[in-house]
């Protein structure tokens, strides 16, 4: 019985073969909603619209889907190629759908062998057997077993290059139209776009494969091979806070250290760009704001590797993902939260590694690093940022559709978030304080910035992550918070030096007194404070010997 089921038995046409433009429709609604409903229902929960709104985003979703995944169908219309493509399409998809729900997303550029290897066992599963049956042999079955009608070669080739043109067209148009008012959407739930299969494998797989064999290979640049430090002797510990989504006027409207904790020193500088991997890898960087391009970054030494090749021990404690590239070369501890249970909060950054740390006996023998990155701000549910406890101002805005919540509900949830904030690097800092009560010959400091602001509605913004070259200050403006006794006193709030993430490596190679061709005093800011204090004083004793 099953040697005689083909798709043609399906459709009415048993003793006739299906024509390959029938075919494609149907497998492309068979790639549509096969392996896309947990793309589509991920988007629909994390909006949680209105019922009229959420029943037009899904109607939406579902015909961009369609028009993609046809248009990848078309492009397959080779006689000999046909079948065997769409079989190894419908095996990767099934494959690819099975790994997602299990928790193990596909991403060629972090894809490593021996991870893979190691996790293979969620494939030996009931489940997985099931996943195989419905959507990889039985739809591979029925289409071998299905006879196509295939046009004559020229007029075949002129049907499916009208066809491949009129779909751009019409994928073109839809996005030029719907652009505006499908872009909050997208802003809330552009995390899913992983789940969009095959789409996404096709397209992550293309662009691995032209960065790794087409783009010429840059030769990796050693800025310098011998980096000492000045005085090895005085042991240093500085501990730098990275946030994301910190906008300058909120953080500057808020006294995040209370004085008994110890005062810090704020300014606003301009942010590298404003999505958190540009801006990582910007800041460590040693290659201007104005310069920067990740590839050359990436392919060349940063201020990690520099440290690290002078002597100073680098921590990297997460609570947003691995520190990828940023660490690849130099020697960093690199310690993340593990959180299966129960919400990840950044305090516990603080009570469960940095205090770890800090109570080592080593670490008060060496020079140390100690980078703190913050999860997320999330936009715009920011109260999934902080726990409950910190909700002082209501009401919240508990759904990620922007469009829901008033502004007072938006900037209540934000103000919280910062409120939190403050929190922690209070909690830091006191870690910090009590590290050098202990052990007063280390200097210690606290350096605070985030990686790109956010837009709350100004202008019609929200969130961030707009192209650099549009983007309003909010995105671009990020605060600057220096706790430091050595650092002169109000230099940082009064410097009249335009500031920017450029500062961040080069002051770091300056407080750990790191001789190095790469630094320069003129983006240390305890160097330029100095200056500036020395100019003060000289202007003073001008005044005085005037009168």
């Amino acid at each position: 019985m099953l040697a005689n089921l083909h798709l043609s038995s399906f459709l009415g046409w048993r003793d006739k073969a299906v024509t390959i433009y029938k075919v494609n429709l149907l497998v492309a609604l068979w790639l549509t909603l096969a392996y896309n409903l947990p793309f589509l229902l991920g988007v629909l929960t994390s909006i949680a619209g209105p019922i009229v709104e959420t029943i037009f985003l899904c109607l939406f979703l579902l015909v961009c889907l369609f028009l993609l995944n046809y248009l990848l169908v078309v492009c397959l219309n080779v006689k000999r190629l046909y079948k065997p493509c769409l079989i190894i399409l419908f095996l990767i998809s099934s494959i690819l759908l099975y790994s997602s729900s299990t928790g193990k997303q596909y991403n060629p550029s972090a894809f490593e062998m021996s991870q893979w290897l190691a996790g293979t066992g969620r494939f030996i599963t009931f489940g997985f057997a099931i996943n195989t049956l419905f959507l990889f042999l039985l739809p591979s079955f029925v289409l071998m077993k299905t006879e196509l009608r295939w046009d004559g070669f020229k007029w075949h080739t002129l049907k499916t290059i009208a066809t491949i043109l009129s779909l751009c067209a019409l994928l073109s148009g839809i996005y030029h139209i719907a652009e505006k008012p499908i872009s909050p959407h997208y802003n809330v739930a552009r995390s899913e776009l992983v789940n969009v299969i095959p789409a996404h494998f096709i397209d992550s797989s293309l662009k691995y494969l032209h960065h790794q064999y087409f783009e010429p290979a840059p030769i990796f640049t050693i800025l310098d091979n011998e980096p000492v430090l000045a005085e090895p002797t005085l042991h240093k510990t500085l501990v730098l806070v990275l946030a994301e989504s910190v906008r300058a006027a909120s953080f500057g409207a808020t006294h995040l250290l209370d004085a008994k904790h110890q005062a810090g020193q704020q300014n606003v500088i301009s942010a590298c760009d404003t999505s958190a991997m540009s801006s990582s890898q910007c800041i460590f960087s040693l290659l201007s704001r104005t310069a920067f391009i990740d590839h050359n970054a990436t392919h060349q030494q940063n201020v990690l590797d520099i440290l690290s090749l002078a002597g100073v021990n680098i921590y990297w404690l997460s609570n947003d993902g691995s520190c990828g590239d940023i660490c690849k070369r130099a020697k960093v501890d690199e310690r993340k939260l593990e959180c299966d249970k129960h919400p990840c909060y950044d305090h516990e950054l603080i009570d469960l590694a940095l205090t770890k740390i800090l109570n080592t006996p080593q670490t008060a023998n060496q020079s140390n690093l100690i980078i703190i990155q913050t999860q997320n701000i999330g936009s715009p549910l920011y109260s999934r940022f902080y726990p409950h406890t910190y909700a002082s101002k209501k009401p919240e805005c508990k759904t990620l559709l922007v469009s829901n919540c008033d502004r007072a509900e938006l900037m209540n949830s934000y103000s919280n978030a910062i409120k939190y904030m403050k929190y922690v690097l209070t909690k830091a800092n006191s870690a910090l304080n009590n590290f050098h009560r202990q052990h007063p010959q280390v200097a210690t400091s606290l350096v605070f910035t985030s990686k790109y602001g956010e837009s709350l509605g100004e202008k019609g913004y929200y969130f961030h992550g707009s192209p650099k070259a549009v983007a309003p200050s909010e995105q671009l403006q990020v605060p600057l918070l220096i706790v430091d006794e050595q650092l002169p006193h109000n230099c940082l709030s009064t410097l009249n030096t335009q500031l920017s993430h450029d500062s961040i490596s080069h002051t770091l190679l300056g407080y750990f007194h790191v001789k190095s061709k790469v630094y320069s005093a003129n983006f240390d800011i305890a160097a330029v404070c100095g200056e500036q204090l020395k100019r003060t004083k000289m202007q003073a004793n001008l005044a005085q010997h005037t009168h």
